[in-house]
């Protein structure tokens, strides 16, 4: 055989390779029961291509690192590849360090921030209680309230004529998709969320000129057994498992709002861990790398080993409400055990006035490759294009 036959027999090979590799992407993506798969392996080229062959995607490691590596060079702005490039040298130099494992447990407060007590003039968060685990309960902030009503119309508007409570049992997948679709698309355009956003960051006492957030997204959580079992944003995914965000690279002094779109029963509320907050677990991190996620290869780091779920922070939340808690705690969804879709919204904040501050929580288990920088949005709406 030729060199220019064996070259045509390679990228032949390539481009069944890559077909196989793009249909397993999408699989993830469209069938939770591949990323619960996921779960008890570490994220790495070899790890990931042997469990895609027993489901029947045939591609190997090495192909699945030269199909990565491709796809980001095209895809990635000329910022985060440059971005990547220095993470990467700093890892070489051994300048990053290594988690630190933990086994502490703190002392965690709940507290509420008021906006209807007359005996609250002037409420402001506490950042530094926050990133030490604290959980606050903003009630009834006024641009929260207008950030739901927002999101309510740009829903209604986009599922019509369908309620968006209950479009799951009216729509096939499909259909269903393509309204997510047209309404994210309208959140992304939506000119009156960033004034909204730094409402609530002067309404709470963060200061907006100091202060990224990423734009708002919706969850909807169909009822516990449907398929599909929801969606985040634009993507299938239904009530999530115990997990820190921070496992998939969001910085440690990253504070998460969780609130209702439409009312809450009582115990729907997103659970927090505050047992775990200073205790290291096992999780598939290992692998994880925030640029290659970025490009579409969906892989969520999950929790490895069994935790008490007993005893969450979880306090009921009224229309207005929204809970504020740290990136680095351990957290999960409540199943949705209702017959309508639950509507939820979340945000994340991020103060450049708490980066490397002695409150902010150690790294004690994420083994991945990144933190997310993508995404950030400045008071004006402008994308930060650079690492916060």
């Amino acid at each position: 055989m030729g060199a220019d036959e064996q070259q045509l027999l390679d990228n032949f090979f390539a481009g069944i390779a890559r077909d196989s590799i793009t249909a397993f992407i999408r699989a993830v993506v469209e069938q939770p029961q591949l990323m619960e798969g996921l779960q008890g392996i570490d994220l790495v080229a070899d790890d990931v291509a042997a469990f895609a062959q027993t489901k029947g995607f045939a591609f190997s490691a090495n192909d699945l690192e030269a199909f990565l590596e491709d796809r980001m060079e095209k895809e990635l702005g000329a910022a985060e590849l440059d971005l990547r490039r220095a993470f990467q040298d700093r890892s070489d130099r051994g300048k990053i360090p290594a988690p630190v494992s933990m086994n502490k447990t703190a002392a965690i407060k709940e507290h509420a921030l008021d906006f209807t007590s007359e005996s609250d003039k002037n409420l402001s968060l506490d950042r530094a209680e926050i990133l030490k685990g604290g959980v606050a309960i903003i009630r009834q902030a006024p641009a929260i309230a207008r950030l739901t009503s927002v999101l309510r119309e740009i829903l209604e508007e986009h599922f019509k004529p369908h309620n968006p409570l209950v479009a799951h049992e009216k729509l096939s997948a499909a259909p269903y998709k393509a309204h997510v679709d047209a309404a994210y698309e309208a959140l992304l355009a939506e000119k009156r969320i960033p004034p909204i956003l730094t409402a609530f960051m002067e309404e709470i006492g963060v200061p907006p000129n100091q202060t990224f957030f990423e734009w708002p997204g919706f969850r909807l959580t169909f009822p516990h057994g449907s398929q599909p079992q929801g969606y985040y944003r634009t993507t299938c995914s239904g009530s999530l498992p115990p997990h820190r965000d921070t496992w998939y690279g969001s910085p440690r002094q990253q504070i998460n709002l969780w609130g209702p779109i439409y009312p809450l029963e009582t115990n729907e509320t997103l659970r927090v861990l505050s047992a775990y907050y200073y205790r290291s677990i096992k999780n598939s991190s290992r692998g994880y790398d925030v640029w290659r996620n970025a490009v579409g290869l969906n892989l969520s780091p999950m929790l490895r080993e069994h935790v008490d779920a007993s005893n969450p922070i979880a306090p009921p939340l009224a229309m207005g409400d929204v809970m504020a808690f740290a990136a680095h705690h351990l957290h999960h969804s409540a199943l949705n055990q209702r017959k309508t879709t639950r509507v939820t919204f979340e945000f994340r904040l991020l103060c450049k006035e708490d980066k490397g501050a002695n409150y902010v929580p150690p790294n004690i288990d994420y083994f991945g490759f990144g933190e997310i920088y993508k995404g950030w949005f400045q008071s004006d709406g402008e994308k930060v294009f650079h690492k916060p």
